[in-house]
């Protein structure tokens, strides 16, 4: 289990190669509570594909049918071919993104080190007669840098539109480029959690960048914001898994984890779900200009306000002052 209250503990469940992510989350245990976690999306896909439907508790799974309007997948077999290839689509919006984030809202200037001597030559700078114009290597690459954390929950209640999923994860992942830029190396963790309070809950998470691995736009796209990944992979974990039946056909409530002040005091920082206290409403995503616009805003806002290194901390309005307390709108189910 990830935090024990001690004494008589409910009952908890670990599956998964990677229980140090659940460590890492350090959530607490207060229900009868499954966490499953991955190393890799390519894990969670080997997971899935290994498991016989017909043993699900839940007979209306992701392996008997998939509606593509829902799931953006016309089975969890093109997902997981997805999870092991990457999502090009995906990468490509992204890279789309990336460009329309910078024109509206320029986060950093990347300068250029010129000089004598170099690795690569500027050619206007060198017919204009300027001596310095050899690009110089950027040594911060080859050095040690530090390593955040982002954790990404991408629950979403079966309401938000796919185009507006999508969009969001194109500007975490366009955020996460912009922050590696800054000199960090991200660990990009996504999760996902559903339960009915007091009752049981499930927690799923998997790590879908390595703080040492490049940025690896189509693998991050399918990882971060397909909607297979959640509404197949996350949904399956649930599905075929005894040991929360009593989540019933709907999968529970819509939930989402939250940052702690030690977590953050880790480099540790979550971008929650719309569902939580409205910060990131997923309507706000609807469009890709809203998205670059308003909802990059508020994902900056809530990473500012848990003092991520890769942005100037607010110091007045620290969301973190007050124990968070999670809003439960609709009680709607996930599907």
């Amino acid at each position: 289990m990830s935090k024990d209250n001690g004494g008589e503990s409910p009952p908890v469940r670990e599956v998964g190669d990677a229980p140090q992510i659940t460590r890492l989350l350090n959530i607490e245990v207060k229900e009868k509570t499954l966490f499953t976690s991955f190393s890799s999306p390519e894990k969670m896909a080997a997971h899935l594909g290994a498991i016989n439907s017909d043993e699900c508790w839940n007979s209306s799974n992701v392996w008997k049918s998939v509606d593509k309007d829902f799931a953006g997948v016309n089975s969890i077999h093109e997902a997981i071919d997805l999870a092991h290839h990457g999502w090009k689509e995906g990468g490509e919006t992204i890279e789309r993104t990336r460009g329309y984030i910078q024109a509206l809202n320029p986060l950093s200037a990347r300068l250029i080190k010129y000089g004598i001597a170099g690795t690569t030559p500027n050619v206007p700078r060198a017919i204009a007669g300027n001596l310095l114009n050899m690009r110089q290597p950027d040594l911060t690459r080859s050095q040690k840098r530090k390593t955040i954390t982002i954790v990404y929950n991408m629950c979403e209640a079966w309401y938000a539109q796919a185009d507006a999923v999508s969009n969001k994860a194109a500007v975490v992942a366009a955020l996460i480029d912009e922050i590696e830029g800054k000199g960090f190396a991200c660990e990009v963790i996504s999760c996902a959690n559903t339960g009915y309070a007091g009752s049981i809950r499930a927690i799923t998470s998997v790590c879908v960048k390595e703080s040492h691995q490049p940025v690896d736009i189509n693998r991050l796209a399918f990882g971060l914001g397909h909607a297979a990944m959640f509404r197949c992979f996350m949904f399956g974990t649930w599905q075929s898994d005894d040991f929360v039946e009593r989540l019933g056909g709907g999968l529970g409530t819509v939930s989402t984890t939250l940052p702690t002040k030690e977590q953050n005091e880790q480099n540790i920082y979550t971008i929650t779900s719309g569902h939580y206290n409205n910060r990131i409403k997923i309507e706000l995503f609807n469009t890709m200009e809203s998205a670059a616009k308003e909802g990059l805003n508020k994902i900056v806002s809530e990473l500012q306000k848990q003092g991520c290194p890769a942005f100037e901390k607010k110091d007045h309005e620290d969301g973190l002052d007050e124990e968070p307390v999670e809003q439960e709108e609709d009680h709607r189910d996930f599907w």
